[in-house]
């Protein structure tokens, strides 16, 4: 299985630069598949919040495309994605990894909390 969970929140300088990361980052995900596009929930309240999560039978990266891109594309969000993949670790392990955004990066980490998660 391959599961998800991540959350971000944009910070631009100004109205017109949220208005129009807003509308680039509803395009991003409009060109995802159904099952992906799904995934996501926008809220736009002073900033814009991005969540998405999800549960699959195999590893679709167009989730956390998507992520990357507001990584990219906002240095001002920040957030987190927490994966567990489908291929079990060294040790026979399913764990969660974790992606903190933060000032345009992604810094890849390993997950303090899930530790022993089934």
């Amino acid at each position: 299985m391959f599961e998800y969970h991540c959350w971000a929140v944009v910070m631009t300088d100004g109205l017109e630069a949220e208005r129009a990361l807003g509308e680039a980052l509803e395009g991003q995900i409009a060109a995802r598949s159904e099952a992906s596009r799904e995934s996501f929930h926008l809220t736009r309240l002073n900033e814009v919040h991005v969540i998405a999560s999800g549960l699959r039978n195999h590893y679709c990266g167009e989730v956390l495309d998507v992520f990357e891109w507001l990584a990219e594309q906002c240095p001002g969000c920040y957030g987190l994605m927490d994966v567990r993949g489908e291929h079990p670790d060294e040790d026979g392990s399913y764990r969660f990894k974790v992606r903190k955004i933060s000032r345009g990066t992604i810094e890849y980490l390993e997950d303090r909390y899930f530790i022993d998660t089934p």
